[in-house]
């Protein structure tokens, strides 16, 4: 599958008035094909980006619509229903054509991927329309499709207790340094990782520096109630230092390893921690979250095949589902590795819960998982599975990767005088 972005100028066609009465009429509709030697590449499943060009309107630039591909493209008249949003009706042509289906027209502005955001992206920053923005059509490559479609995933909704964490852990990362959204920066770097613009991972570290009592420096005060839970979770009041051990292994879970990259004896803190004097390293997102679904649809489909209503607790809850069969509950902490599955990376808060005896627990482990691409786009297939039901982890089973260390009060040492 090949994915697109079809452009419109406000001062040619009225984008966001056509689209509403698509979205009224449930209507199929056309777009022109101005590049026509794209014509032979657009198939039918092919994933678009409607974007609206910045043109004598002070309304953001960027996507405000996906679509899909229903039919090749071919010669044809425009459409009557799209006629009257032509500035200039007289202008309509007959011309090639491809029939579209709308998927997600944004309703207001927060929802809108803007054009700004894109000029700073590592990926996105490479888009023709951003260099020529003067075509209609424009061809994505699978990179910039995958980081488009995350993007567009999230935009407009609010962040989550997981991407807060992620932006406290950029936030640590960067303490006592300057903070910069540059494409080889590590707030970049993370807003790829968790599929947030690079804007809206810089204004996070800033709402988290507002937060800081150690923090002279003025942060952004759009800090809400998520950001101050989870900064109240791992910053220590009385030692006035964020339990950065802790932060670590929760973020590890949360956005975790990929085997494959480095070994999985790691730490999560030793693998994507990129603090003054150490050298970080951030995974393919791509990879890691087909892997990541792959596993989590497994489990969930078994655990359904058993009776079981299946919700994702994961970005919640130290576990990932939670599984309700009458008045019986199953929590399922689940792992998935391209690995042998001998060794998994748990968490201090996925132990903990797995000892407790507030209800069952079970470990799904899906190892071996293959990832492939299909058609342009990265996918994860195959895998064992390994159950372990009723799981209570045992300390001789357990292998510290990392440590949270709490620095005891240090009594002065007198300095030494000089003749």
């Amino acid at each position: 599958m090949n994915s697109w972005i079809f452009q419109a100028s406000p001062a040619i066609f009225d984008l966001d008035g056509y689209l509403r009465a698509v979205t009224e009429s449930g209507a199929d509709f056309t777009w022109s094909v101005g590049q026509k030697h794209l014509a032979p590449d657009m198939e039918p499943g092919d994933l678009v980006f409607m974007w609206r060009a910045q043109v004598g309107t002070k309304e953001p630039s960027g996507v405000i619509a996906t679509a899909v591909i229903v039919g090749r493209a071919q010669e044809a008249d425009i459409e009557a229903a799209a006629v009257p949003f032509l500035v200039d009706p007289g202008s309509a042509e007959r011309g090639i054509r491809v029939a579209l289906r709308l998927q997600k027209h944004a309703t207001n502005q927060r929802e809108i991927i803007q054009r700004k955001w894109l000029m700073d992206d590592p990926i996105l920053s490479s888009l023709h329309i951003l260099r020529m923005p003067s075509g209609t059509n424009f061809k994505l490559s699978s990179e910039q499709a995958g980081r488009l479609k995350a993007l567009w995933d999230v935009t407009g909704r609010d962040w989550t207790r997981r991407d807060s964490i992620a932006g406290l852990w950029a936030y640590t990362a960067t303490y006592g340094g300057s903070v910069s959204k540059a494409k080889d920066s590590l707030v970049a770097e993370i807003a790829v990782q968790i599929g947030r613009a690079v804007t809206g991972v810089y204004n996070k570290v800033m709402d988290f520096r507002s937060l800081d009592p150690r923090e002279s420096r003025e942060g952004l005060k759009g800090a809400g109630a998520m950001d101050r839970s989870v900064w109240e979770e791992f910053f220590d009041p009385i030692t006035q230092t964020v339990r950065e051990g802790a932060l670590d292994a929760e973020f590890g879970r949360l956005w975790g390893l990929v085997e494959g990259s480095p070994p999985s004896s790691e730490s999560a803190s030793a693998v994507v921690k990129k603090r003054p004097g150490g050298q970080g390293y951030v995974q393919d997102p791509v990879r890691r979250k087909a892997v990541e679904l792959h596993a989590m649809k497994l489990a969930a489909d078994h655990f359904q095949r058993l009776g079981y209503a299946v919700e994702d607790t994961s970005a919640r809850h130290p576990f990932d589902l939670r599984c309700l069969r009458g008045s019986e509950e199953v929590r399922v902490e689940v792992k998935g590795t391209q690995s042998d599955g001998t060794a998994v990376h748990v968490t201090v808060g996925e132990v903990e819960d797995a000892r407790s005896d507030v209800c069952r627990t079970s470990l799904f482990i899906v190892s071996r998982i293959e990832i492939e691409m299909v058609k342009g786009e990265t996918t994860a297939c195959g895998g064992t599975v390994h159950l372990i039901d009723d799981w209570r982890p045992l300390e001789e089973d357990l292998r510290p990767t990392a440590f949270d260390y709490q620095v005891p009060a240090m009594r002065a040492i007198p300095t030494p005088e000089v003749n």
